[in-house]
């Protein structure tokens, strides 16, 4: 990153030097023959590359700290959300910019090739200007912000592009934006607003012709070797499809879903198919191997990761055919919602693309291959398993995760020790069951009494016994709670509102005004306490179950309630706690009043 901090103080003196040499380089004869010839100094110079500040930006990034060093500014919104906007929209092939758009008033036909930048520096042997520099802004600026302790996103409008007709630079649609020398010094003839703003001190980065040269460079390394990939790909695919293996599997992308979570489908799989189709389609944005799927998507902000598109498959079809023509119509209706992922075999993959291609306009992509192996340890990875084998083994015994795990501590992680233990079970005569409870049992028991120095029968008796006393205990105990509560309180209330002869709904409804009904009340006297509950605190006046607000009663009390509701009815029962025997009902509709004392 050059020049982060400082511009060369000679760099707009340049500009101005350029002029003829700016006319040379734009006319279209002399681009015809121009990758011919060296580039001399101050050709080279007209062709630098500026990352600049916006200057009309009502919400500046950066700011200078107490050293006059450049740093992000803490106060900016962008900063704050960690989100930055670039943009290298004057970097592509510009033809007849939409009136809307900025820039418009300086396009025409006698100036058009200053707007063909692209294809002027594709002339000079770079491509890809645009999406070079977006890449190495991103990342400088992304670095920068690490040192002065910023996590910050750059995303930069027009980096997927090599020709448009918008430029996206009104006030405020970037932070900080690319544009070239030649560019800068025809908009300043143009004495257009924001270049005349440009100071020496919202020059960001430079990037001299070598630079840009050799990033296009290693970005055409980068291309070939994903072309080559890709052709990999295609030889794989059908070297699996001839197999009709189905240890492989693989998807096809048809088209976007720009408004919307992008829709998977499949066939309609089951056991091991369906966990493979499931682990591919949990891979998310691995699949995609296209590099100019992949930077469509970034750009159009798209992710097929499987929290962001909440089911696995929208559809399923019985089989290819019946799968090729619901796809086949979608497309020709242009229903983008359809369909735009299939997860298959190589061998209905390879059908289905062959299909689309020669019976409609699409052009579907291969997605990328995975074994059997990492789908199914996705599949049991988002069950919160560590890998398929051990969802298998959990699935075989019928354990739960808990159960798996105590079994892992007492080093049992597969079938085979699992059986092992199983057998030593039943031939120890511990138990005639072998399930995972049982085995859970023996094995902790096993534990206790080899520290005790018994054998594992024994220590299960004297377990047993010692749980049944403390069971009599407990039980005991729990009697004597049960008595105690039933001499202060005993009586309980159970108050219902519902439909007649229905279970209850919800016990405020009987109590609530509606519109054509007024609030009502509750009033209960227990004891020597009395209170008067309305709709809002009538909670408090017990516990609510599935069964009605249930009120402990002590042995003087009296209860006035009062049915607000149009239809439903409100109904009260009194059960002796010490018995269960019920001592009272009754119900009321719409104003009726339950009205009972003791």
């Amino acid at each position: 990153m050059r020049n982060l901090d400082y511009i060369i103080s000679t760099m707009f003196n340049l500009l101005i030097k350029l002029s003829k040499i700016l006319l040379l380089l734009l006319l279209g004869t002399s681009l015809l023959y121009s990758s011919e010839k060296t580039l001399t100094k101050e050709e080279k110079a007209s062709l630098e590359v500026y990352l600049v500040i916006d200057p009309e930006s009502s919400d500046p990034i950066f700011t200078r700290d107490i050293d006059n060093q450049i740093t992000f500014s803490k106060n900016s919104y962008s900063v704050k959300r960690g989100k930055i906007q670039s943009n290298a929209c004057l970097l592509i092939n510009l033809s007849k910019i939409d009136f809307w758009s900025y820039l418009h008033e300086y396009w025409n036909e006698k100036d058009q090739n200053y707007f063909l930048v692209d294809s002027i520096y594709e002339e000079y042997g770079i491509k890809n200007v645009a999406k070079i520099l977006s890449l190495d802004g991103k990342r400088a600026l992304e670095e920068f912000a690490k040192e002065k302790g910023f996590e910050l996103e750059v995303t930069t409008t027009c980096e997927n592009q090599k020709r448009g007709n918008t430029v996206s630079l009104h006030k405020d649609q970037a932070n900080v934006f690319f544009i070239p020398n030649y560019f800068y010094h025809f908009l300043a003839e143009k004495n257009n607003r924001k270049i005349k703003m440009i100071k020496n001190t919202d020059i960001l980065i430079t990037y001299d012709f070598d630079s840009i040269k050799k990033l296009s460079d290693e970005y055409a390394k980068l291309v070939d070797k994903k072309n080559k990939t890709e052709e990999e790909l295609k030889i794989k695919y059908k070297e699996y499809a001839d197999n009709k293996s189905k240890e492989i599997t693989g998807s096809l992308y048809l088209t976007t879903d720009e408004y919307s979570n992008q829709k998977f489908c499949t066939l309609s799989y089951k056991g091991k198919d369906a966990v493979s189709v499931i682990g591919y389609r949990l891979n998310g944005d691995e699949i995609v191997t296209s590099l100019k799927l992949k930077n469509y998507l970034t750009e159009k902000k798209i992710s097929l990761k499987y929290e962001k598109n909440s089911n696995y498959f929208s559809r399923t079809f019985d089989n290819i055919n019946d799968a090729f023509l619901e796809i086949k119509a979608s497309l020709e209706k242009r229903d983008y919602d359809f369909c735009n992922f299939f997860v298959d075999y190589p061998e209905n993959i390879l059908k289905l693309k062959k299909a689309i291609e020669s019976q409609t306009k699409y052009k579907p992509i291969l997605g990328q291959l995975y074994e059997y192996k990492i789908t199914s340890n996705k599949y049991a990875k988002n069950k919160g398993y560590s890998s398929y084998d051990e969802y298998s083994f959990a699935y075989k015994i019928d354990a739960s995760k808990n159960q798996l795990k105590t079994l892992k501590k007492y080093g049992i992680s597969n079938n085979d020790d699992y059986t092992k233990i199983q057998n030593e079970i039943v031939s120890s005569s511990y138990s005639t069951s072998k399930n995972i409870k049982t085995v859970l049992s023996y094995l902790k028991d096993s534990e206790d009494a080899k520290k005790k120095g018994l054998d594992v029968n024994t220590f299960k008796k004297q377990r047993l016994e010692e749980e049944k006393k403390q069971a009599k205990i407990a039980s005991e105990k729990d009697k004597k709670r049960r008595e105690e509560f039933a001499k202060e309180y005993p009586y309980t209330a159970t108050l219902k509102c519902g439909m007649s002869g229905g279970s209850h709904i919800n016990i405020v409804a009987c109590f609530v005004g509606g519109k054509y009904s007024a609030e009502t009340s509750l009033e209960i006297r227990n004891g020597e306490t009395f209170n008067l509950y309305k709709p809002y605190n009538l909670m408090q006046a017990g516990n609510e179950t599935r069964d009605g607000l249930e009120i402990n009663l002590k042995k003087n009390f009296k209860i006035k309630a009062q049915n607000s509701h149009e239809t439903l009815v409100l109904s009260l029962e009194i059960k002796e706690n010490s018995t269960g025997r019920s001592m009272y009902n009754d119900a009321a509709g719409k104003y009726g009043v339950i009205h009972v004392s003791n």
